[in-house]
């Protein structure tokens, strides 16, 4: 037992050496293999369609909306952006209509790419492979003008919603602004018949006073209405004013490929010239391995 244990590594290191014996013996055919396939992998590089890409960052859209919050003591308004389009739905959009619904046809530009950008809530870069720049650039404008038409009807019925709620806050402001006139007039003739019947009849002017402050108190109530009025108009219109109702564009510029990104030329060759190295020694050892028992026979 303690012999077959010492023979071992001998055993072993012979083994090795017919190895390296076998490679050698078959270095030309191993060379020609390994040649044979980098020479059909460079072939295929340089046949390959070159791809092109075409990267833009889309910045989603918003409108402002105020939301009120009511407390015991105090109402307080806060203002907050209401995307035109949740990122997660346009991207799911984008890959449902221009990847998934495209897969297998012969288009020679296509998106390959929608993500969000870490770090942001409404950034979502869009990436475009074609055949060239210009059918990058093509294809990349004619989905952003889908995504911007689509968004534009959300602005554009937000806009509609909000001017028929103006519209309808100045046809009250008029309506309580010609009943603060009709009394201001009623309190005006009220007030000089009262300093006339006051020097005959003070009992009289007395009754009428109290009526004078009645509605005096009813036109400051009114004024009060019309300015809160006021106020409710000057934020509706804050809110549609351009700062506050942003269209989906791009963010920054376009960036196109000086060069192909596809095929990448120096690694297919690479990785095919280690392949067929490794193929031909493999080819090798397995011709070597039906060989022996041949031999011995």
């Amino acid at each position: 037992m303690s012999e077959t244990i010492q023979q071992m590594p001998h055993e072993d290191e012979i083994d090795l050496r017919e190895l390296f014996r076998t490679i050698i013996r078959y270095k030309k055919f191993i060379v020609v293999i390994t040649v044979c396939v980098t020479l059909f992998a460079a072939v295929y590089s340089v046949l390959k369609t070159p791809i092109y890409e075409v990267k833009a960052i889309l910045e989603i859209g918003f409108f402002t909306n105020t939301n009120t919050n009511t407390n015991t003591n105090t109402n307080t308004n806060t203002n907050t952006n209401t995307f035109l389009e949740s990122p997660a739905n346009l991207i799911q959009r984008l890959e449902l209509n221009y990847i998934d619904n495209q897969k297998g046809s012969k288009e020679t530009s296509f998106l390959s790419k929608a993500l969000l950008i870490k770090g942001t809530n409404n950034l979502v870069e869009l990436v475009i492979e074609a055949q060239s720049n210009e059918e990058g650039l093509k294809k990349l404008n004619a989905i952003v003008d889908e995504v911007k038409l689509k968004h534009q009807k959300v602005i554009e019925a937000y806009l509609k919603q909000m001017h028929i709620k103006i519209s309808n806050i100045q046809a009250q402001k008029e309506e309580l602004s010609l009943e603060k006139e009709k009394l201001s007039n009623f309190i005006s003739n009220k007030t000089l018949m009262v300093d006339q019947i006051l020097k005959d009849n003070p009992a009289v002017a007395a009754i009428y006073s109290i009526e004078l402050n009645n509605k005096s108190l009813e036109l400051t109530e009114l004024k009060n209405k019309i300015y809160t009025l006021n106020n409710q108009l000057s934020d509706l219109e804050l809110l549609i004013a351009p700062s506050n109702v942003k269209e989906t564009s791009f963010l920054g510029n376009i960036t196109k490929s000086d060069k192909p990104v596809k095929p990448k030329k120096a690694l297919i060759v690479l990785v095919s010239s280690i392949t067929g190295f490794i193929l031909s020694i493999f080819m090798v050892f397995l011709f070597e391995m039906f060989r022996s028992p041949k031999n011995e026979k």
